[in-house]
């Protein structure tokens, strides 16, 4: 049964990717909501070991805040409209939150759903975007983990250095700039 759900949660992931590119923002949100809830219903953790349906769904409202954020900003520009499109934008960034917070609630320690929250939480410009962006940066602080198999010698792992991560660029940066460090 684990098989089935992770295969099942997967090829709906897929295709709720392909409603949101082909069909729209909204499809592609409605499709992945019904995944979350098929991962919710199951809930087993391994069905969402690859990428999360939470953490897939708060991609998608982020993409569709970028869309509608640049969309506003061409037609102020270009038409000189002047809607106020101030709650569709933090709608999609205090769902997107919200989806990544469902996700930590599960993967409480995984790397996506930390940098996401952080990363949301940031431009909401809410202080728990502090405590997300320090538990980002204190989860891949050294040391350096270690990998240990049965009959081999025990290896750092070398991975890439920490600042050749965007996501965690901007902790850093963030940290420094808009959280007091005890």
């Amino acid at each position: 049964p684990y098989f089935r759900i992770s295969c099942d949660a997967l090829v709906e992931s897929a295709r709720a990717w392909r409603a949101f590119r082909a069909e729209g923002f909204e499809a592609g949100i409605s499709w992945m909501e019904r995944v979350v809830a098929l991962q919710a219903r199951s809930w087993r953790p391994e069905a969402g070991a690859i990428w999360d349906a939470e953490e897939q769904l708060a991609e998608m409202h982020l993409i569709r805040h970028a869309g509608r954020k640049g969309h506003s900003r061409r037609m102020h520009d270009h038409h000189h409209d002047h809607h106020n499109h101030g709650d569709n934008e933090h709608g999609d960034l205090r769902r997107a939150l919200a989806a990544y917070e469902r996700a930590l609630a599960v993967y409480p320690n995984r790397y996506r759903p930390l940098a996401g929250a952080a990363g949301a939480a940031a431009m909401l410009r809410e202080d728990k975007a502090c405590e997300y962006y320090g538990r980002l940066l204190a989860l891949v602080a050294p040391p350096t983990p270690t990998i240990q198999l049965d009959g081999v010698d025990p290896a750092p792992c070398q991975g890439h250095p920490a600042t050749s991560r965007p996501e965690l660029r901007a902790a850093a940066a963030y940290v420094k700039a808009m959280c007091q460090v005890a």
